[in-house]
């Protein structure tokens, strides 16, 4: 738990601080600590989405935060993170959709 914790500060900072690429390696290590807790694998994809621009890892970690809720109660907190994590698979598909649309195939 004190591991998780000072990772989830670490990364706060390092992303608050514009220094997202760094924050990479603790959203990883977070995400194996912590594997029912979407938050670093949403951080994860959101870096690959906007900063790197690799739509498929980004879709990947997307489907890592969805898998996370599985133990999750089904409650208002879960459907409201299931609903954020499905808008941004609907949005990764359809950016995925117009890349293979301007590259013509």
């Amino acid at each position: 738990d004190i591991r998780r914790e000072a990772l989830r500060g670490y990364t706060a900072v390092l992303k608050g601080t514009g220094r997202r690429e760094e924050a990479v390696s603790g959203w990883d290590a977070w995400d194996s600590l912590a594997p029912d807790d979407p938050t670093p694998a949403i951080e994860l994809a959101k870096f690959y989405e906007w900063r790197a621009r690799d739509l498929h890892q980004a879709q990947m970690w997307t489907e890592r935060a969805r898998e996370s809720l599985a133990a999750w109660p089904s409650d208002w907190r879960r459907k409201a993170m299931e609903a954020e994590i499905q808008h941004r698979l609907d949005r990764l598909e359809k950016k995925a959709a117009a890349t293979v649309g301007r590259s013509g195939g």
